[in-house]
């Protein structure tokens, strides 16, 4: 296969996989409507709303799922015959495919338990770690949580129009008037 042939056909089949998927929208078809919101809000965002399979069910999606289906399946059928299972780019676009067939799934079980396991194996969890052998989202340091936490309260404030309160300096947080390092230092 000549090198214009095969990316005519990576292309190609590129194409058709955001064709496949254009319709597709997550937060779209997972929002509430607006008088679930009104409730929400009008409770002071004490109580989740009621929101369950059923209520999704009356909100139907923008695209017809087995025909998503359908297409993304073809696409990998035409992928292994057009590029081959062992070839890079096929496979890249193999797993895009799984990945949207998965989120079909995920889309198809809004409202139950099953939606929170999809998501989690799409998306992640909090428990995940952040690359191979390091710590969770939930483990991480302590002072990495202050550091959030004070990014936070400053974007907090900046949108309240509001001032920042005056910090007290560590010393005298600590009651101690010294002005000593509270570590020991390295003798030279």
């Amino acid at each position: 296969m000549t090198e214009q042939s095969y990316a005519s056909r990576v292309r190609s089949l590129s194409d058709r996989i955001v064709a496949a998927q254009k319709g597709i929208r997550v937060l779209d078809a997972i929002k509430w409507g607006e008088e679930i919101q009104a409730a929400f809000f009008a409770a002071d965002c004490r109580d989740l709303p009621r929101v369950d399979a059923a209520y999704y069910q009356r909100s139907p999606l923008a695209y017809d799922p087995a025909d998503a289906r359908a297409a993304l399946r073809e696409i990998q059928r035409d992928i292994a015959a057009q590029l081959g299972r062992a070839n890079p780019a096929g496979q890249l676009m193999d797993r895009m495919c799984d990945e949207y067939l998965e989120v079909l799934e995920l889309l198809a079980a809004r409202g139950t338990p099953q939606f929170g396991e999809i998501s989690a194996h799409l998306y992640g969890s909090a428990s995940d770690a952040f690359h191979a052998g390091g710590r969770s989202r939930t483990s991480r340091p302590r002072s990495t949580n202050r550091c959030t936490r004070s990014t936070r309260a400053r974007s907090w404030i900046r949108r309240r129009g509001r001032s920042r309160p005056a910090r007290r300096s560590r010393s005298s947080s600590r009651g101690s008037t010294a002005s000593s390092p509270s570590r020991p230092r390295a003798s030279a």
